[in-house]
């Protein structure tokens, strides 16, 4: 409920033009950063090694998105929403959403 609509902010971002814009991509990043670091310390299947690596990658990869963001560089934003991003969240919904 926290970092799907955050996430969906950051792939969803082009063409911004505004100062309020870039806010909201930054808010939505550390969201991100903020729930991955509370998932992480309230043990929700921490016990399990590979969740644990995808909860890192999504942190490290919003941390790629703000610093994107502080710049004001769209094309590393769409870079590291795309490339860093994406990739954990979808292997980690493939493996743990089904169960």
């Amino acid at each position: 409920s926290i970092i799907t609509p955050m996430t969906n902010t950051l792939w969803g971002a082009y063409d911004i033009q505004t100062e309020q814009q870039w806010q909201e991509l930054e808010n939505a990043a550390v969201t991100v950063m903020a729930a991955g670091a509370l998932l992480e310390s309230t043990g929700s299947n921490s016990a399990e090694q590979e969740w644990r690596t995808f909860n890192q990658q999504m942190i490290m990869a919003a941390r790629a998105a703000l610093e994107a963001i502080e710049n004001q560089d769209e094309e590393a934003l769409f870079a590291a929403g795309n490339d860093q991003l994406y990739p954990p969240c979808e292997s980690c919904h493939q493996r743990y959403m089904a169960q």
